[in-house]
């Protein structure tokens, strides 16, 4: 997760010159941890799933992706 924060961080500084317009860029990321058992579906899905929630709760942020809690809903941050 904290790869993906300075990532974050050094798009947001940058901008982006196109003749007279400037561009100032955004970037929303999902992050999920590979566990013992999974299959490489399980962890593109877990982090398609985070990277979805970065977007919709309010975009250009890093979210990580948690286990279930005990009601069967998904954990995320």
């Amino acid at each position: 997760k904290q790869m993906a924060e300075r990532i974050l961080k050094a798009v947001e500084q940058a901008t982006i010159t196109s003749g007279r317009t400037t561009f100032k860029l955004t970037v929303s990321v999902g992050v999920a941890s590979f566990i013992k058992g999974y299959k490489k579906e399980d962890l593109i899905a877990k982090t398609d799933e985070a990277l979805y929630e970065a977007k919709r709760t309010g975009r250009n942020k890093v979210y990580l992706y948690k286990e279930m809690n005990r009601a069967g809903t998904p954990l995320s941050h």
